[in-house]
């Protein structure tokens, strides 16, 4: 999922998962891959017809979302459905989103995508410096050209999972990641997977982290935190009746499946949770 700046937060944001396939095998991922389900581009076709035709009300933009599996592996149709949209919805305006684990782009891609990078952006996954990420996703981290997300999407974050292994190390990887130049870390988000975390444990592991994390920050004022640092602790002492709905399942999202079933969220899917 893209995570919205605030200049697009009132987009209208459906998601397309163009594959159930990736190249990796990320040690805490929760998706059931398989290369045998693909979106094809008259299924993608009839979905983008769908988004623009019941575009909730009070909505003037589209953000589309690109998913998988990893999304990249279906370039091609990511062309397609770019200039289909481009084509026929030119009136509305639009951009593109792809979450990626950034190791199989080409030149060619490259190309295509940052002659386009004003409304096509990459949102990059990366798990802190390379002993992490290399632990968490199959060895990866030397597949990624991080110049180029860098030079492209200046203002883009990463998105970041925490392993049971990773936590031990939380700070020095966050801090890494903004050593590489990144700006911001979009989410530190707790994997998903069977891990079972004993509560003392997990806060015994955590707080020294968050303490380390604290002092790089207060020497560090320009950068912007992460998004365990930037909550409004006052939310926290709401009611739940006084709390804000955070995510938009229901309201702004719409998932659709490689064969183009309609879901309210990607978590609720046969390749996730069900």
């Amino acid at each position: 999922m893209a995570i919205l700046d605030k200049k697009h937060q009132n987009d209208y944001a459906p998601s397309l998962c163009l594959t159930h396939n990736c190249n990796l095998s990320c040690i805490y991922c929760y998706q059931k891959h398989d290369n045998s389900n693909r979106m094809n581009i008259e299924t993608a076709k009839k979905s983008v017809d769908w988004i623009f035709a019941n575009m909730p009300l009070g909505k003037s933009s589209v953000t589309i979302n690109l998913i998988g599996g990893e999304p990249l592996l279906e370039f091609k149709l990511i062309q397609q459905i770019y200039d289909y949209v481009m084509e026929k919805y030119s009136d509305i305006p639009v951009r593109f989103f792809a979450s990626t684990n950034g190791t199989v782009l080409s030149e060619k891609m490259k190309i295509w995508i940052s002659e386009r990078k004003s409304n096509f952006i990459l949102g990059l996954s990366l798990d802190g410096n390379r002993k992490t990420h290399n632990h968490n996703r199959s060895n990866s981290y030397g597949l990624i050209d991080f110049d180029f997300f860098l030079s492209n999407w200046p203002q883009q974050g990463v998105k970041m999972t925490l392993s049971e292994a990773s936590l031990e190390c939380l700070a020095d990887n966050i801090i890494s990641i903004y050593q590489l130049g990144f700006r911001k870390i979009d989410g530190v988000n707790l994997f998903e997977g069977n891990f079972d975390w004993e509560q003392d444990r997990f806060i015994k592991l955590l707080v020294p982290q968050l303490e380390k994390i604290k002092v790089f920050y207060l020497k560090n004022p320009e950068l912007q935190m992460d998004q365990m640092f930037s909550k409004k602790i006052e939310l926290c002492a709401l009611g739940t009746s006084k709390r804000e709905k955070r995510c938009g399942i229901g309201t702004n999202v719409t998932f659709f499946d490689t064969d183009g079933s309609r879901f309210p969220c990607s978590f609720v899917t046969p390749m996730t949770f069900n």
